[in-house]
């Protein structure tokens, strides 16, 4: 029993980092996409 919900924990850690690096990488390329139209706006 002990395994399994150490497995499941470590399923569950992994799947949650995952998934904030793929949010983190969103948000940088978008935060990356509107600097960029403000520097051409700029110009």
């Amino acid at each position: 029993m002990e395994t399994t919900y150490h497995n499941l924990l470590d399923t569950t850690k992994a799947v949650l980092k995952g998934k904030f690096i793929a949010i983190s990488t969103y948000i940088k390329k978008a935060e990356r996409f509107q600097i960029n139209n403000l520097i051409v706006y700029l110009k």
